[in-house]
């Protein structure tokens, strides 16, 4: 029995507490649907909401788990999107490759909170985009020497500006960056399987 990777691709802008209560969960006036709340369910009946694609409010930790009634043996993790976001956001200016040695930039938040993304940034404005492990750390590879500048954009809350990173050596290790300890992230909205293949 292996745990189940679920996504949200459908995410609802309207608030919890606005909602009328239905029990344990709440209706959403917006789209006159029901709202289950994952928090108060057990894994069967979480499991039922999925293969029904329900609309749901989930709590989600910053492990990615996401947080159910009771205890069972199988959980619900909280996929990460964007293969896509971890490939440049830019392309380098031509010939500058060939002449430019290249750099590193490795970091650790202290905190790792679920779905955070690093973001560098040079003064010609190309982006990099690199998600958090599950330990918080992150690497920027092929740079050129620069000035950059680094931000956490968090899944839930405010972005953090980090400060600027001036790459001047082979290897440029940054210190853990000190955040408010991660809260856990809460997401309404139609959830289903992250990958329809992997049934059971």
């Amino acid at each position: 029995m292996r745990d189940i990777e679920v996504s949200f691709p459908a995410q609802c802008s309207q608030s919890w507490d606005a909602m009328e209560p239905r029990g344990c969960n709440r209706h959403c006036a917006a789209c006159d649907q029901t709202i289950h709340d994952l928090s108060e369910v057990g894994f069967d009946e979480a499991l039922n909401l999925l293969e029904a694609e329900a609309c749901v409010r989930a709590r989600i930790t910053a492990d990615g788990s996401v947080t159910l009634a009771g205890n069972a043996n199988r959980r619900l993790f909280a996929a990460v999107a964007a293969p896509l976001g971890l490939a440049l956001a830019a392309c380098s200016t031509t010939g500058l490759d060939e002449v430019t040695p290249r750099y590193e930039i490795t970091g650790k938040a202290k905190y790792p909170e679920f779905g955070s993304v690093a973001v560098l940034t040079d003064p010609a404005g190309r982006e990099w985009r690199r998600n958090l492990d599950s330990k918080g750390a992150f690497r920027f590879s092929n740079l050129h020497a620069t000035t950059y500048s680094l931000t956490i954009e968090r899944n839930c809350g405010e972005p953090i500006e980090v400060g600027e990173v001036v790459v001047r050596e082979d290897d440029v290790g940054l210190s853990e960056l000190d955040w408010p300890q991660a809260e856990d992230c809460i997401i309404i909205g139609v959830f289903r399987r992250a990958d329809p293949r992997a049934a059971g």
